[in-house]
Order: structure tokens, then C-alpha cells, then sequence
């Protein structure tokens, strides 16, 4: 940091403006399924020159202390996000809009090949895409699989590196069959039972929130018993998710760093439910954020945020008129 005070209000500009630009996110996103409050933290820098240093007082003068001066200025500290349980909304019809009430994050991964990278998201908007490959598009066979809205691919446990001493941790694995939750007909796709017609209840859609026994005969309670759910959608535990970083893909696709992949914990939401956790994955429903509360913190920076900037750019005009001022006497 330089010890000019221009410098320190240009620094402290560049700051007020991250902050600007996080409020914006956090405005544009707030509609967003599945999206986090984003968080800019300031810290205050200060570069100090000594104009005197101390000195010890004598039997004839006193002790001088030390004085040193100088500008500090604002910068950015770290930027976190605040994963907060969002409301749970309805979405009657959307067989595959899921939101998960509780913590964990879905995995995703951007292609299917070994080694592909994976994401997390609390975004459920998925939807079946057509994976047929293209030599057997002209017989029977068919394929769909779960993507969400960016095309990321919904994964199941055993389709991700979870040994954290593997150079492969945390990205797709090869397997056998294809990755991902996948059906091979239009009836399973579409929600029908094969051959009955009979419509299938949302919380059954083709092993995403699959059970074993009929759920025609089950309540909420003995859906959720470990001994009738056999899901494999893989939910994610990060213990240091609000390090988590935005990804390419967009304000609610995150991904991993060498911070927050230590401890992250992925299970099957089967297995979460046979360990008897409160966590629940819901179909025909998403996940909203709290639009009331972000837009109203958003509206209070942003006030704040143009008050310091409009009172940094006086200063910092009032600065150069001196300097002005200052070279036309020396001239």
C-alpha cells in the first residue's frame, strides 16, 4: 500500500465497488431456487510512517513519544456465503424438482466422462434429457438422465471419487453402467407405471426418491423407514460450505477448494435415512431463499455502500484540488 492518500481512496474505491458488485449479486439471485446470501467482508489497512521515534526522558526534558502517521484504506477480507434453509415450495406436476430440507448439497458433474469435475447445488430443477447413444438411436433402446438447467448430470454416490487420498477425490469415477440417474423408457420418464398405466407417486420417480415397497400403501412415516427407501442420489456434507466457491456455471452451482473439501461427507439418501437423519429430499417441490430478508439487508449496504463512495470521491477531489492548488504556488 503506497503512502500517498490517493492511493488509499483508490484502493478503498476498488473495495466499495467489490461491495457494490456483491450487492447486485445478491439482487439478481434472490428469485433464484436453491440460491445463498453472498457475503463481503472489509478489512481496514493502514501504511504509517514515523515521523518521530520515541524517545527517553533525562533528568532536564521528558520522554518524547513516538509518532507516526499515515492513510489506511478498505479492502476485502474474504467473501463467504450463508447457506440458510430456504422455503419449501410446491411444484404440482414437475416430478422432477427437488429440494432438500436440511443440509447437504446435490452433486452434479458437467459431462460423464472418468474424471469429470463435480459441483454441489441446493438447485433441484432437473429435468430428463435424451442421453440415447446415437448408434442405438434406431432401435428400442432408449436413455434419459437427470440434468439440471446449466446440463449438469444428478449423480448417485457410487458414480464419485470419495477417498480423500485419491488424486481423482471428488470427481467422476468410470462406471459401469452410465453415471447419473438415468431410465430407458418414455413411461418411466414420463411418470407412468409400465404396462398398468397407473400414475406414479411423485416420491417415486424411477429410484431418485425410490422405494422398495408399494407406495400406493404408505404414509409419509413408513416411506422414510430405512427398510423401504432405496435411493441412491448422492447428497453432499461440506463442514466448511460457506468457503465454498461460485463456479462458471452460475450463483447457485458451487464449487470445492483445497479449504472446503476437507471432512465433506457424501452419502446416498438412502443412507442418510437408514442413519435415522432429519434430512429429507422432497420431490414435486424447490427450495426458495428468503427474499424479504436478503432484499432488505441488499437495500441497507446499498445505501451504505453509496455513502462512502460518494464521500471518497469528495475526498479524493478535494485531495487533487489541494495538489493543484499546492503546484501553482510552487510555479
Amino acid at each position: 500500500m503506497g503512502s500517498d492518500l490517493r492511493y488509499s481512496l483508490i484502493n478503498t474505491f476498488a473495495a466499495i465497488d467489490a461491495l457494490r458488485q456483491n450487492i447486485l449479486f445478491n439482487m439478481q439471485g434472490v428469485a433464484r431456487p436453491g440460491f445463498a446470501k453472498k457475503n463481503t467482508h472489509m478489512g481496514l489497512s493502514s501504511s504509517l510512517s514515523y515521523v518521530r521515534q520515541a524517545e527517553a526522558g533525562s533528568d532536564f526534558a521528558g520522554a518524547k513519544p513516538q509518532i507516526a502517521a499515515g492513510p489506511s484504506e478498505l479492502h476485502v477480507a474474504e467473501t463467504t456465503f450463508s447457506f440458510t434453509q430456504g422455503e419449501i415450495g410446491k411444484r404440482i406436476g414437475e416430478l422432477t424438482s427437488l429440494a432438500i430440507k436440511g443440509e447437504g448439497f446435490f452433486a452434479v458433474a458437467e459431462n460423464l466422462q472418468p474424471g469429470a469435475r463435480i459441483f454441489l447445488t441446493r438447485d433441484g430443477s432437473f429435468h430428463w434429457q435424451d442421453t440415447t447413444p446415437p448408434e442405438r438411436r434406431t432401435s428400442d433402446f432408449k436413455q434419459f438422465q437427470l440434468v439440471n438447467k446449466q446440463g449438469l448430470y444428478l449423480l448417485r454416490t457410487q458414480d464419485i471419487d470419495l477417498h480423500p487420498s485419491s488424486p481423482t477425490f471428488l470427481k467422476l469415477k468410470t462406471t459401469q453402467p452410465p453415471a447419473g440417474l438415468l431410465v430407458n423408457s418414455d413411461q418411466e420418464r414420463d411418470g407412468t407405471r409400465l404396462g398398468s398405466g397407473t400414475a406414479w407417486l411423485p416420491d417415486r420417480i424411477k429410484g431418485v426418491i425410490g422405494f422398495t415397497g408399494d407406495p400406493f400403501k404408505m404414509n409419509e412415516v413408513q416411506k422414510r423407514h430405512p427398510l423401504n427407501s432405496n435411493s441412491d442420489i448422492a447428497i453432499m456434507r461440506v463442514p466448511l460450505k460457506e468457503f465454498l466457491q461460485e463456479s462458471s456455471f452460475g450463483a447457485t452451482i458451487y464449487e470445492t477448494n483445497i479449504a472446503t473439501r476437507a471432512g465433506i461427507v457424501g452419502k446416498s439418501y438412502f443412507e442418510w435415512v437408514r442413519a435415522k437423519d432429519s434430512l429429507e429430499v422432497q420431490s414435486e417441490s424447490i427450495e426458495n431463499p428468503d427474499f424479504t430478508s436478503i432484499q432488505v439487508e441488499a437495500n441497507i449496504q446499498s445505501e451504505v455502500a453509496n455513502f462512502v463512495f460518494k464521500n471518497l470521491r469528495d475526498m479524493l477531489d478535494n485531495y487533487n484540488r489541494s495538489l493543484d492548488d499546492l503546484l501553482g504556488l510552487v510555479r
